[in-house]
């Protein structure tokens, strides 16, 4: 089976609140890293344009290619108008990681959303709500 490395840096990611689907299917644990980027607010979850300045923090999920999980993802990020990328992504370590990334789309592009300068949709979420608790 062909190994697939998705790089998550919103919802997916761990300690936020839809970490269910990759905590219930057989992944191995996350690796916390970085890209090259721009994270973009659109309220309920965070949009990147890995073109754009910046870095943006996430995590490396690695899964097999015919999990239910990936194509769930793909089903759920096409539908929202995210775009399927490669991105190389940093681990804490130093490590240079090949990912599949989602980046926003030209239909979403046209919108003016706030960027979220810290990078950091966990941190910008317990800001923005006043606590942690809802993302651990």
């Amino acid at each position: 089976m062909a190994e697939i490395r998705m790089f998550v840096y919103g919802t997916l990611m761990h300690k936020s609140h839809c970490r269910g689907w990759a905590e219930e299917a057989e992944v191995a644990p996350p690796q916390d890293a970085a890209a090259k980027g721009t994270l973009l607010d659109y309220g309920p979850f965070p949009y990147a344009n890995f073109d754009g300045p910046g870095i943006i923090h996430g995590q490396i999920l690695t899964m097999d290619a015919d999990t239910v999980l990936f194509y769930h993802v793909c089903r759920v990020e096409r539908g929202a108008g995210y775009v399927e990328r490669e991105v190389v992504a940093t681990t804490d370590d130093g490590t240079e990681v090949t990912c599949i990334g989602w980046q926003i789309g030209e239909r979403m592009s046209r919108f003016c959303l706030p960027s979220i300068p810290s990078g950091d949709w966990n941190a910008h979420e317990a800001a923005k709500w006043g606590t942690e608790a809802a993302f651990t």
